[in-house]
């Protein structure tokens, strides 16, 4: 989906605690408007705490 399509509606602060490490981040948060019905909707079930790594790439 092209990301001019998204209204951005603000950013949630997220801080994890775990021995060793605080992570703080901030988690912007986007609207997309879609005519689809309700029931048409299903809930994405998580397989628990996931760790992702994001960043830019690097440029040749």
């Amino acid at each position: 989906m092209p990301y001019e399509r998204l209204n951005p509606i603000g950013a949630v602060r997220d801080v994890s605690v775990e021995p060793g490490i605080v992570d703080k981040e901030l988690c912007h948060v986007y609207a997309y408007e879609c005519n689809q019905p309700l029931e048409r909707y299903r809930i994405q079930q998580e397989p628990g705490p996931v760790r992702h790594r994001l960043g830019r790439p690097n440029k040749a």
